[in-house]
Order: structure tokens, then C-alpha cells, then sequence
């Protein structure tokens, strides 16, 4: 998933990334997959969080079945200064079988909040980040 966001006249880059690593790590992702165990700790580098799957642990697997990279960053396109990107990847790091079903719900339900659609789950504080950047188009498989 890619979700490109555009900086509100007169906001600062610092307050939009603060605001949306503020969202991310506030994001109930436990809601949105009650049966799955997860963790989901906010990056030490302050951009973006780390959201793993967890299972338990046995003599030939480990206690983690992959997970999600949240990921934020500035746009590599030049033209677009002033721009954020917010990145989630997958991380198939222990994962035995792929959990292309669950991370499809977090996507979309992440997704869904974002543009305040029924059904979506937000993180706290989304109003505030709406105000200070804008969404300008958003890119996943699932769409």
C-alpha cells in the first residue's frame, strides 16, 4: 500500500510526520483481526510502526508469523515537494503460510478510516491529521 499525502499551506513537514506516526501507532489493529495475535510497536527511527503477527512458539517455529512495515517517508518523486508517502509492506519474516487474507483486512480497513468510509477503524487523532495534510491518492491490491 502507498498512500500519498500533501502538506496544508502554512503546516510544517515535521508536525504532518509527528501527526500521522501519532496515527499510525494509535491504529487499533487488534480490532481489526480479533482472533489474530499481533504486536504492533512504533519504529526507534520514529517513522512509521511495526506490526507482527504472533503464534505460538514451538521447537521448529518461533513465536513470530511474520507481519506489516509501516513505513513513512517523503516522496521520491522531485516534483512533488512537500509531499508524504506512508508505505506498508509485508514482512514474511517466519511466516510458514501466508497471511495474505489478514493483512488484505488491515489494509483496507486502514484505508477505509482514512477516508472516513463506513466500516473503516481509525486511530486517534485523525481530524487533526486531516487539517494539517491532505490525501492525494492511494494505492493498493485490494482496491
Amino acid at each position: 500500500m502507498k498512500v500519498y499525502f500533501s502538506l496544508k499551506d502554512g503546516k510544517s513537514r515535521e508536525d504532518a510526520v509527528a501527526t500521522l506516526q501519532s496515527y499510525i501507532a494509535s491504529f487499533p489493529f487488534s480490532a481489526v483481526l480479533p482472533v489474530q495475535p499481533l504486536t504492533y510497536i512504533p519504529r526507534e527511527d520514529g517513522n512509521g510502526v511495526d506490526v507482527s503477527f504472533l503464534r505460538k512458539k514451538t521447537q521448529e517455529k518461533g513465536a513470530i508469523d511474520g507481519g506489516m512495515n509501516f513505513l513513512i517517508s517523503s516522496s521520491s518523486e522531485e516534483d512533488e515537494e512537500g509531499q508524504i508517502m506512508l508505505v506498508a509492506m509485508r514482512n514474511a519474516e517466519g511466516q510458514t503460510v501466508t497471511k495474505v487474507f489478514t493483512e488484505g483486512l488491515v489494509i483496507k480497513s486502514f484505508v477505509s478510516g482514512l477516508y472516513g468510509d463506513e466500516g473503516g477503524r481509525t486511530g486517534l487523532g485523525k481530524d487533526e491529521l486531516m487539517d494539517i495534510m491532505s490525501i492525494q491518492k492511494c494505492i493498493h491490491k485490494w482496491m
